[in-house]
């Protein structure tokens, strides 16, 4: 398994020198990836933090070889959403003066910098285009399928509490959300794809991308990611489609109803039944109390301190305030922003995300005549409403850097493409 891996860090490494939308798509395989190192290649168990010091180092790279061949390949890069997402992870810096979180919250500041500089800044910078995103696509299908299928038959994984990870030690252990969360992009990139001449040498491969990143969903325990990627694949299959017929109409139809058949069988003969268990009722009722309860415990202590209304109550504020401090924070993003960025942290996210929304409406009006563009387009919605999904169940601000990259590239693709149409 360790020449897989390799193989895989090889061709994503050269991948994202030379290929602005490969660069992107191995930015979002970087841990999984990163865990397939661990598990079979003792020099990255000893080394954990040399696989992304290998994926920025490329994308880095790749950047200068971009800026060398065109000068002005970084325009647009400040604009709007870039400036106010920089702004948000900026003023989360500035409450460590007030949390009563200082060490846990300062420690996953210090932590999340190295990401912000890879997913915010650096990310951002190698698409212009929605040509770019067509490579992303292309990029993910290839890195993801192989990477995740290798991770599936390697017997350095298994099952732990209905979740496929990686064991450090007794203690120590992967986190099954980044393979479930690549299973989700991966199965709409192949779901998503456009309905080209040329894409029908692909339909092959692109089954096995999606049964792939089907199995890695279940496999991994993320509910969340399966009930995401499913349902916002089949809702934006319109929009990567003209809808030109009934007959069209009709053949959605029968898609979704097919991929919400062969999730139970698929479920049944590629997981264990621990992971089987994670789907009953009484199970999902449990977490999603266990979610609520820490959004309510936050937003009683946000709500008896109107001093903090405003500003918040300060990064990771929320271990300090709530009985299930144990969580490490809210899991819920629209809540950890209300109640530890206060009004201002949480009206800065809702006019970035409607700022990305009118720039998506804006860009499809220009290429929903143009089926490659088209799907592009709807792919990389898609895979910003999934990560926005995801953020309400997991993670936290500096784990979900993710959302503003993406945020951040479709701004860039508007203010470019505006520009060059006013200038043809």
């Amino acid at each position: 398994m360790s020449f897989v891996a390799l193989t895989i860090l090889a061709a994503g490494f050269v991948g994202a020198i030379f290929n602005a939308g490969w660069s992107i798509a191995f930015c979002f395989v970087l841990f999984p990836l990163q865990q397939l190192l661990w598990s079979s290649v003792d020099l990255f168990f000893a080394i954990r933090t040399l696989p992304n010091y290998l994926v920025a180092t490329a994308v880095a790279m790749g950047l200068v070889q971009r800026m060398v061949k065109s000068t002005s390949d970084f325009a647009c890069a400040l604009n709007p959403v870039s400036i106010g997402s920089m702004t948000l992870y900026v003023w989360s810096a500035i409450t460590l003066l007030w949390t009563p979180s200082f060490q846990s919250g300062s420690e996953i500041v210090i932590q999340g910098i190295p990401y912000v500089l890879l997913f915010l800044i650096a990310m951002p910078l190698a698409a212009d285009t929605i040509a770019v995103i067509s490579d992303f696509r292309r990029g993910i299908l290839w890195l993801g399928t192989i990477t995740l299928f290798a991770i599936i038959l390697s017997p350095a994984f298994s099952f732990w509490s209905g979740r496929l990870v990686f064991q450090f030690s007794t203690e120590a252990r992967t986190n099954p959300l980044a393979i479930g969360e690549l299973g989700g992009l991966l199965f709409l990139a192949a779901l998503l794809g456009p309905p080209s001449m040329k894409s029908r040498y692909y339909l092959l491969p692109k089954v096995i991308a999606a049964a792939v990143g089907l199995v890695a969903m279940l496999q991994s325990g993320s509910r969340g990611q399966v009930i995401g990627a499913v349902s916002i694949g089949l809702l934006t299959l319109p929009l990567a489609r003209p809808n030109q017929n009934i007959l069209r109409t009709i053949g959605y139809l029968f898609i979704g109803i097919l991929i919400l058949g062969l999730i139970p069988m698929v479920a049944q003969w590629s997981v264990d039944a621990q992971a089987l268990d994670r789907w009953n009722s009484g199970d999902l009722a449990g977490a999603s109390e266990g979610r609520l309860s820490n959004i309510l415990d936050a937003l009683s202590g946000w709500v008896r301190s109107p001093i903090y209304w405003v500003p918040g109550m300060g990064a990771n504020a929320f271990t300090s305030v709530s009985t299930a401090a144990s969580e490490g924070w809210i899991h819920n993003l629209t809540a950890e922003l209300l109640v530890e960025y206060g009004i201002i942290g949480l009206g800065l996210f809702a006019t970035l995300v409607i700022l990305t929304f009118m720039d998506i409406r804006w860009l499809f009006d220009r290429v929903k005549e143009d089926p490659e563009y088209r799907a592009s387009l709807a792919l990389l919605s898609a895979v910003l409403t999934f990560e926005l999904f995801l953020a309400q169940k997991q993670a936290n601000l500096w784990g979900d850097i993710g959302i503003f990259g993406i945020m951040c590239i479709i701004a860039r693709i508007r203010r470019k493409t505006e520009r060059l149409m006013s200038t043809t």
